[in-house]
């Protein structure tokens, strides 16, 4: 091959080559170096890896307060999402949650327990097996995860355990469900207080479709409070949502669906 030759062909090479990075804005280094992070890959995510922009991950910068961190992830600029995972990566149980969606967006909405300053981050597995990240800082001044819950404090707490509040509205495309479950989230860090906490949920529609699972782990907050986005056909006139902790204890509620207010 000539000289001018091999000089198109690398040119070429290099063209499809940028094309392609600008086909996918991910990454494979950790943004925010995160001393624990290749640990944790390790663990929580098998096969390939990119941090990605386009899976959103809503946090404040600084907690305001270590019980209740709101967080919302939103990876819609995805196609073929089938799971979502929850990682704090320096608290001392770093997995939030995992989330499969099924008749529903990838979208979710929660709160958790921050023991302190940590990444959060959201690995979301498409159906070719790759996990794209997005990531967010939160300040913390810390002690979210060690501490007993609240519920501790009222004597008769166990005979509200399990009771459901929630809301779902429709704008005739998507159903839009917060819902809140009564339950104490213990993490088993505090001394004297075993783990306790919700550990499998599922949305289903009227029809019984599954639209969603959860699985929750001890850093959610105390009286789980959740939001996801489901398929309006799919949905139907009510959801339903049911569960069990890791005691045993079953939930089940039914929560109407009514139209959006415009």
């Amino acid at each position: 091959m000539t000289r001018a030759g091999r000089n198109r062909t690398m040119l070429a090479a290099t063209l499809l080559l940028a094309g392609a990075l600008r086909a996918v804005p991910a990454q494979s280094a950790d943004p925010l170096n995160s001393p624990m992070w290749e640990y944790l890959r390790g663990i929580y995510l098998p096969g390939e890896v990119v941090f990605d922009e386009r899976v959103k991950v809503s946090a404040p910068g600084a907690a305001e307060d270590v019980f209740n961190v709101p967080v919302m992830v939103d990876a819609s600029g995805l196609e073929g999402v089938e799971e979502i995972v929850a990682i704090a990566d320096l608290n001392p149980i770093p997995h939030i949650l995992t989330y499969r969606p099924e008749k529903a967006a990838p979208i979710i909405g929660f709160r958790f327990k921050v023991q302190q300053a940590t990444p959060v981050r959201a690995a979301v597995r498409t159906a070719d097996g790759v996990w794209h990240v997005g990531s967010a800082h939160v300040n913390a001044s810390g002690g979210g995860c060690t501490a007993p819950a609240l519920a501790h404090a009222d004597t008769g707490w166990q005979r509200h355990l399990g009771e459901m509040h929630g809301r779902a509205w429709s704008d005739g495309e998507q159903v839009r469900l917060r819902v809140r479950v009564r339950h104490p989230m213990d993490t088993g860090l505090a001394e004297g207080i075993p783990e306790f906490f919700i550990d499998r949920m599922r949305v289903t529609g009227a029809d019984g479709q599954v639209i969603g699972t959860i699985q929750p782990f001890e850093p959610v907050s105390e009286n789980p409070l959740i939001t996801l986005v489901a398929d309006a056909d799919a949905a139907g006139s009510a959801l339903r949502v049911s569960g069990r902790d890791n005691n045993g204890n079953e939930f089940d509620g039914t929560i109407p669906v009514s139209e959006a207010m415009r």
